[in-house]
């Protein structure tokens, strides 16, 4: 009764503990970080199952010849803990030293058989591992630099050749204006269409460019410096 209540409050706390996750989205850099996981999980699962299968296969074939003569290699537990251990890089000396010597075709076994899981596990199945959620990452860093930070953002921090412009502001402490943010009454002028109160240069030019006009039109007077 013990037992099943630590283990039923450690789940509870580690799931308590898990949830604090979701506000660290809030931060750009933290949430980039989530998100590169979820994007990653379903290709990691997917690649654990093609590589238990292959762990598998190595587990029963290092416990059906090994197993009457190397003391890790006793049972199927013993046998999966031993390889998890030399996946990891630890032991592998002890390892091969233990190999009893009763059987000499069994003693080459153990020596291909052992540099051959060592080999493949550590320098190829770890490093495809890391390689998926390596290209996930970057993936997610292209798209999050590259993406469009919409108007909202573009507004409140504006470019860098731009920041004198947004300082200016009118008498009596109004809104700062900035170059590319034109009123609803100008595009008027300009286009002869109803438009919302701001609008981005972007979408000025695309708005103005199919009547052919040539420039912006200004900013009426009641609004500028």
């Amino acid at each position: 009764m013990v037992d099943t209540t630590s283990i039923i409050l450690a789940l509870s706390v580690f799931g308590q503990w898990c949830g604090i996750l979701r506000f660290l989205s809030y931060f750009d850099k933290y949430n980039m970080m989530l998100i590169t996981l979820r994007v990653a999980l379903p290709s990691v699962i997917r690649f654990i199952v093609c590589g238990g299968v292959l762990y598998l296969a190595f587990l029963l074939c290092g416990w059906l010849v090994l197993g009457p003569y190397h003391p890790k290699f006793s049972n199927v537990f013993t046998t999966s803990e031993c390889l998890y251990a030399l996946l990891n890089g630890d032991d592998m000396f002890a390892t091969f030293k233990a190999m009893g010597t009763g059987s000499q075709l069994a003693w080459w076994f153990s020596k291909f058989y052992l540099y051959i899981f060592i080999g493949l596990f550590i320098y190829v199945v770890l490093n495809v591992f890391i390689s998926l959620i390596s290209d996930a990452y970057e993936r997610i860093h292209e798209h999050w630099t590259n993406r469009d930070k919409g108007l909202l953002y573009e507004f409140a921090y504006p470019p860098q050749n731009d920041a004198a412009s947004a300082r200016k502001s009118t008498d009596g402490g109004n809104i700062p204006l900035r170059d590319d943010i034109i009123t609803a009454s100008s595009l008027r002028l300009a286009t002869g269409k109803e438009a919302s109160p701001l609008l981005h240069r972007r979408e000025l030019l695309s708005s103005v460019g199919r009547y052919g006009a040539a420039a912006v039109v200004p900013m009426p007077s009641g609004h500028q410096d």
